[in-house]
């Protein structure tokens, strides 16, 4: 299949896109949309249910990866033998190959501690429902994705503020004022959030049920509180840069009116110009060490130093004597894989981010803000093996379905 921009066709923009639509399963029996849902956003149910009950151990969280491998796995089966399978994107492939081998290679090596944990979680969290969702030759009904993604998301955003008001959430001189819980940290709860407010906003102009418009602002005022909570610089900047891309690319000026409003309400009487003071009311800064930042600096300038000095083919997986990851995945390619893997990964970024564009605009808009948010997320807060949703976002818009009936 050509990869050009001039020969991929969006399936849902064709004419017999409507027949399909019609021919698909009820949003709650989408058993794409469930996965896809579950593996982008799903893990916070099991942290606040471990949360809730006291578990300490990681049982809970194990059982729901366990549950969403085998989901992926059904609907590969299913979809796969219905349908027939397609390629994915090659560049993409090559990328993803080349990486689990150097964990692979990893594994062996005594200065790389944990390589197979990491690997155990890539294939489990990211390759697997990738495989699951997109191989089989079957279209997404962006539709039933939103209702899916919003029902997790509200789910979350719900039982967290319930708990937050029952006590439940973590209050120490660590947390220092932000919400989090025993086994949900505040960056997790924060992406969670903003994921659930955008897909409300994208799922407006799917939902023509007042039922589904009026339902929709509990849980979206519920996440807005977490965001707000959480105090989370990465999803905060994420949201705000995927809610001012999706207002422009859609001309929703009311949108952006709304958003900056609220921002000069929160903002109140706040100096404008005083960056500082104005950071600190609206809980970007002030709120978190204030060596969390730096710290994190620290990580992609030692990684990036390792890359200058193994070139061609990357040092490591993970950072020198102190281990751990980079916390951004251009700087991480660049250490793990040289040269050759950071040109290969932007090439892979610089191709979805310009799909994203006409994505938006167009009839595919959550798949495509979701990934500008994710993407957001692994230059400040990411690492290559344990990144789901901007993987399985970016491979849905490198790699569009083939048209096929559902």
């Amino acid at each position: 299949m050509s990869l050009s921009q001039e020969n991929i066709t969006f399936p849902s923009l064709a004419p017999e896109a409507g027949k399909q639509r019609a021919a698909a399963s009820a949003w709650y029996l989408d058993f794409v949309a469930w996965t896809v849902a579950l593996a982008v956003i799903g893990y916070p149910l099991a942290g606040l249910i471990s949360s809730y009950l006291a578990v300490s151990d990681s049982s809970i969280s194990i059982a729901f990866h366990l549950f969403v491998v085998f989901l992926s796995a059904a609907v590969f089966v299913v979809n796969g033998v219905r349908f027939g399978l397609r390629p994915l994107d090659t560049s993409f492939v090559i990328f993803y190959l080349w990486y689990l081998g150097r964990l692979i290679w990893d594994t062996g090596r005594a200065d790389q501690p944990d390589a197979d944990l990491a690997l155990l979680i890539m294939v489990g969290t990211t390759i697997i429902p990738l495989i699951g969702v997109l191989v089989p030759r079957v279209e997404w009904d962006e539709r039933n994705l939103a209702k899916c993604m919003f029902a997790v998301g509200a789910a979350i955003s719900v039982l967290s503020i319930v708990l937050y008001r029952l006590g439940l959430s973590v209050d120490d001189a660590e947390s220092l004022g932000r919400l989090e819980f025993e086994k949900l940290n505040p960056i997790t709860l924060g992406h969670t959030a903003a994921t659930t407010i955008l897909t409300a906003v994208i799922g407006w102009q799917y939902w023509k049920s007042h039922f589904w418009r009026l339902a929709s602002l509990v849980p979206v005022a519920c996440a807005a509180s977490i965001l707000f909570l959480a105090a989370s610089r990465g999803p905060l900047i994420a949201f705000g840069i995927c809610f001012s891309f999706y207002s422009i690319a859609k001309k929703q000026w009311i949108l952006l009116a709304i958003m900056v409003g609220s921002l000069l309400v929160v903002v109140n009487s706040a100096p404008i110009f005083d960056g500082e003071t104005l950071f600190e009311r609206i809980r970007i800064s002030g709120i978190q060490p204030e060596d969390s930042a730096s710290l994190r600096i620290t990580f992609m300038t030692t990684a990036w130093e390792e890359f200058l000095d193994n070139p061609l083919f990357g040092s490591g997986y993970s950072l020198p004597v102190v281990g751990g990851y980079p916390h951004n995945v251009i700087v991480e390619a660049a250490m793990a894989l040289g040269i050759g893997g950071l040109v290969l990964l932007l090439s892979l970024f610089g191709r979805a981010m310009f799909k994203a564009w006409p994505a938006i605009r167009g009839e595919h808009a959550l798949s495509a803000i979701l990934f500008v948010q994710y993407f957001v997320a692994t230059e400040v807060s990411g690492s290559l093996w344990g990144d789901a949703p901007v993987v399985i976002f970016m491979v849905r818009l490198l790699s569009p379905v083939e048209r096929a009936p559902r």
